[in-house]
């Protein structure tokens, strides 16, 4: 059970920081469901090694991860739920930082991991490659065009998943991508004002 979950605890510290503000103060780890059933020391150092990575290098490790978060004043915490929710097994990674919370939440299907919230919206998204995640106006169109957008600038769309708020309220977009937008293609996406922001993540 512990091999699979430290390889996804890491990807989604890693795309948390990628979404995280730039200061964070804490760093919270919340297990539910059948992980529970194990000492999940060693997945929260996973899932703070991937958070750290970006900003420490590639020197961050399993180790010298929680001595590297003391320095940057980062407390770090575990949690848990006894009762699973909607996955009988379940991740959730949030930061809190510059008055604002952020989270990112992964699931098994069978042995499959998804990321299945982000800033608890459900989601569905592989934790793989990359990744755009889009806050958008849901509005008629706005998933074609921004297909189109994407397919304008030769950018293949692997997977997309779509969650809103209400019925023309804000909507957001995950998609999986076989390449990396070009800054040229963000420019255009920020220009769009019908997207509100948009985000790149590597993993």
């Amino acid at each position: 059970i512990i091999g699979p979950h430290l390889r996804f605890a890491e990807k989604l510290g890693k795309f948390l920081s990628q979404i995280a503000p730039k200061r964070a103060e804490s760093l919270n780890i919340n297990y539910s469901g059948k992980v529970n059933e194990v000492d999940t020391t060693a997945i929260t150092r996973a899932a703070l090694k991937g958070f750290l990575q970006i900003a420490g290098g590639s020197e961050i490790n399993e180790v010298n991860a929680p001595a590297f978060a003391e320095t940057l004043g980062l407390r770090v915490s575990e949690s848990r739920l006894s009762a699973p929710g909607d996955y009988t097994d379940m991740l959730e990674v949030s930061a809190v930082g510059e008055g604002r919370t952020v989270s990112v939440g992964g699931a098994f299907f069978g042995a499959t991991p998804r990321i299945v919230s982000i800033n608890n919206r459900p989601v569905e998204a592989r934790p793989q490659g990359v990744v755009l995640v889009l806050e958008n106006t849901d509005r008629p169109g706005m998933v074609g065009r921004i297909g189109t957008l994407l397919g304008e600038h030769g950018v293949n769309i692997a997977t997309m998943s779509l969650s809103r708020n209400q019925a023309g309220g804000t909507a957001l977009t995950v998609l999986n991508l076989d390449t990396a937008p070009s800054e040229e293609l963000l420019r255009e996406i920020h220009a769009s004002e019908d997207i509100h922001s948009a985000q790149v993540i590597e993993l």
